[in-house]
């Protein structure tokens, strides 16, 4: 399981930075990218909290 998320995680990357053109974006573009993962990141770490408890 590890290795899926991690493979995920380097095609997100090489997306990001190839095809969506983010190392050349102006900084507050990529804080906004990085913000918007974040958030994403806490979102799926509750629902997958909360399953177990319902």
């Amino acid at each position: 399981m590890l290795t899926n998320l991690a493979v995920a995680a380097a095609k997100i990357l090489i997306i990001a930075l190839a095809f969506m053109e983010l190392a050349r974006m102006d900084i507050l573009v990529r804080l906004s990218v990085v913000a918007g993962a974040l958030w994403l990141l806490i979102l799926f770490v509750l629902t997958l909290i909360d399953q177990p408890m319902t």
